[in-house]
């Protein structure tokens, strides 16, 4: 299945933002690597990128998990910011725990990170045609049983 790697450098916020965005909707599978150091983020480490959301502020944030399941971050956005109001963890889905999952600005996102990978798996059928002399047909489809819900 095919990997896109997505530089950020010299990428604007939108085009990261729909990307990931776009990725997170077809639930394809994406990582990065925390290259620079930003708000306690282990430098070197990798952490798995799992969606966008544009809150009704404006704000765009990017939803982040460290796979180790514990959260290190202490920048913006992360779960016990004074910035979470009632309405705006209901908008979106806010659990705050130390299972690793966490928001960041879109902006701090591009700090931290170079860029991030995108795994395009899917359902792929293919059908292929022999024209000979037994005039068979042979049909096959891989399904994903992969599912990115967290």
């Amino acid at each position: 299945m095919p990997v896109t790697t997505f530089r950020l450098k010299g990428k604007s916020e939108d085009e990261i933002y729909n990307t990931i965005k776009d990725a997170d909707e077809k639930k394809w599978t994406m990582g990065g690597i925390c290259s620079y150091k930003y708000h306690d983020l282990v430098t070197g480490h990798a952490y798995s990128v799992i969606g966008a959301h544009t809150l009704s502020t404006g704000e765009k944030l990017i939803k982040v998990r460290n796979p180790h399941s514990k959260e290190y971050y202490t920048g913006p956005w992360r779960d016990d910011d004074p910035k979470w109001t009632p309405a705006l963890k209901k908008e979106v889905g806010l659990v705050a725990a130390d299972d690793g999952i966490f928001w960041m600005p879109l902006e701090g996102f591009k700090t931290a990170f170079w860029g991030f990978d995108i795994l395009q798996y899917g359902d792929y059928a293919m059908e292929v045609k022999h024209v000979s002399k037994t005039g068979k047909i042979m049909k096959f489809k891989m399904t994903s049983a992969v599912d990115q819900k967290v």
